[in-house]
């Protein structure tokens, strides 16, 4: 809406504050994945991830509500990796404001609240209070134009709607689908832009289940961007059970910032960095070595000018 006042009603306007956006999350998760990791390879690891991710190429770029969504989940990501309560709440409200799956992590916020709010007041100032102000400034112009009970009602009413199947659909694509990329949802044809998911991501976050208590202990902060990921899918996973089964995979699009910043960390633990350096300590051993052997034969032609060159 800023963009269209502020640039005209033309199709630049709706999709640049997208495709800004799409910036701004790639540095909110390469800060998130070096505060957690402090390495720059988790970062680039991070931004690799989330820069070449199509969900988020295709959402930005076609001006779809979740690239926005996923701008707030990443802000609140990177929040959480800082450690600041005020923002991961303000962070969390803004999301839901944008659309309430953007709200699908506020699990975690409670249970960090838990952890570290020793006052009630504090407490509930972190998860309810000031979340709910967050939720409500972007609500203002709207509850202005139509009046606060009509605005209440129709926020309440939209629940009902959520929690409805409405009816077949051949890009219909419920949420255990997005983890194979089946079924991506068309945003226009010639030229071709779907909301694809990005299977290899995905699927990794089901495998890292495995070694989260190994990550854990070594890198604590990488829990909260893990668990914003699964909270948000028991949130669709309930949605479905509740009757929302009409779902589509650009609703995905919310995911790829926590689980860009998981992968980032533990690919740097888990393909440890040793690895590497002692790979290339082989490698440049072998070439000193092939060098040596080179300048020794060229020595030795050099004083035996009759030696054969296959000698």
């Amino acid at each position: 809406m800023l963009g269209m006042v502020l640039l005209g009603d033309r199709p630049i306007s709706w999709r640049l504050p997208g495709i800004i956006e799409f910036a701004l999350i790639e540095l909110l998760v390469v800060l998130a994945a070096y505060r957690i990791s402090k390495s720059y390879l988790a970062s680039l690891i991070a931004l690799v991830f989330v820069a070449a991710d199509p969900t988020l190429q295709a959402t930005a770029v076609t001006a779809m509500l979740d690239i926005h969504v996923a701008f707030f989940v990443a802000l609140f990501v990177f929040a959480l990796a800082y450690g600041s309560n005020l923002g991961s709440s303000v962070a969390l409200g803004l999301a839901g404001a944008t659309k309430l799956s953007g709200a699908f992590g506020w699990p975690v916020l409670l249970i960090k609240a838990l952890k570290e709010e020793n006052s009630f007041v504090r407490f509930f100032s972190t998860v309810v209070i000031v979340p709910g102000i967050a939720f409500l400034l972007p609500e203002l112009p709207i509850i202005m134009a139509i009046g606060f009970v009509p605005w209440v009602r129709e926020f309440l009413g939209s629940f009902q709607w959520h929690l409805s199947y409405k009816g077949s659909n051949p890009h219909t694509s419920p949420f255990w689908e997005w983890f194979i990329n089946y079924r991506p949802f068309p945003f226009h044809f010639d030229p071709n832009v779907f909301a694809e998911t990005n299977p290899v991501l995905l699927i990794s976050m089901v495998v890292l289940i495995l070694a989260v208590p190994w990550l854990y202990k070594r890198k604590p902060g990488i829990l909260a961007p893990f668990m914003v990921f699964w909270s948000t899918i028991g949130f669709f996973a309930l949605q479905y059970v509740l009757g929302g089964k009409t779902q589509f995979s650009f609703y995905a699009t919310v995911l790829v910032p926590p689980a860009s910043v998981v992968m980032g960390v533990a690919l740097n633990e888990l393909l440890r960095r040793e690895a590497f350096k002692s790979s290339l300590t082989f490698y440049w051993e072998k070439m000193r070595g092939l060098k040596e052997w080179a300048l020794e034969k060229a020595v030795r032609r050099k004083a035996n000018p009759s030696e054969s060159p296959q000698d």
